[in-house]
């Protein structure tokens, strides 16, 4: 329902809103109880909003500025006296969307910069589908760090790339804004990892190469080795056996750069329980082991 109040166009709207066929519009009736049709005018509605453009059967058709009460602004086509096509949204926090919308809501192509107390806290750049993120797309946070690849309902799901602000980078399977399924992380100074994710963290199946030469393949669990795995170090020593939080846990086998090798349990990445140690002269030290000191052979 249009309020009583009536504003006057003046030549700088008609300037603003020149198209080919404005010239065929008339002023709106000064009357605001007349049908507004094919016509220009600017109004100031019940709840203190203020419209100028367009109209026709009394509502907001074509290019237009809406303004809310809250002082946000858009600027663009209406249809049916929704916001349709392409626009731009500023809100009253200094948000900004600008690109199109279907039926009054964010849809297809478009940008989006959110501010946050006066702050840009992230520049979004893709594709919308009921207002919100869905589809390709890309992601800017001020500190550099960028996502680029498939978002779903406005978060980051799919395949992607994420490249931190650090140098680090992520390229793989999202879910929920997490890394989720196969990927490959590089961590600068630190290490290469190319399997399997769970909620963010490393599960399931992959390689770890530290930058050292350090070298694991096999299981890993809550961001941790576990589970059987090959542990090659950096001078070619080599453990194949299991793992549990991310130590040598329960049977494995360690093979020592200088030919000597044990078989047998370990503790917290220790020697502990039943185990042979053989040494690369062909002696053997079997029996019962504890935090890698022998204690004696097995009695039976």
């Amino acid at each position: 329902m249009k309020s009583l109040v009536c504003f006057f166009i003046t030549p700088f709207i008609f300037v603003f809103f020149y198209n080919p066929y404005s010239y065929a519009l008339e002023k709106c009736p000064q009357d605001t109880n007349k049908l507004f049709h094919n016509c220009i005018g600017s109004f100031e509605f019940n709840d203190g909003s203020k419209y100028t453009g367009f109209w026709i059967d009394n509502k907001k058709n074509g290019n237009g500025v809406y303004i809310f009460s809250d002082t946000s602004v858009y600027k663009g086509y209406f249809k049916n006296g929704k916001p349709h096509g392409s626009g731009e949204l500023k809100y009253a926090d200094g948000s900004v969307y600008k690109g199109n919308f279907i039926d009054g809501v964010f849809n297809g192509e478009g940008k989006y910069e959110y501010y946050r107390d006066n702050k840009l806290v992230g520049t979004y750049i893709g594709e919308f589908v009921n207002g919100k993120e869905n589809g390709q797309g890309s992601y800017v946070w001020p500190d550099g760090s960028k996502f680029q690849g498939s978002f779903v309902s406005g978060k980051i799901d799919g395949k992607g790339d994420y490249f931190f602000s650090s140098g680090d980078k992520y390229s793989g399977q999202f879910k929920n804004g997490l890394f989720h399924g196969k990927g490959k992380y590089l961590v600068l100074k630190s290490y290469e990892y190319n399997g399997e994710f769970k909620s963010g963290k490393k599960d399931g199946n992959g390689v770890l190469i530290l930058t050292d030469g350090t070298t694991y393949k096999g299981k890993f669990k809550n961001d941790k080795k576990n589970g059987s795995g090959e542990l090659i170090f950096p001078d070619n020593s080599k453990y194949k056996g299991l793992f549990k939080g991310g130590f040598f846990n329960g049977y494995g086998e360690l093979q020592l750069v200088n030919g000597d090798k044990y078989e047998g349990y370990f503790k917290d990445g220790k020697y502990d329980g039943l185990g042979r140690y053989i040494f690369k002269g062909g002696k053997v030290k079997e029996g019962v082991w504890k935090n890698n000191e022998f204690l004696h052979k097995n009695r039976l």
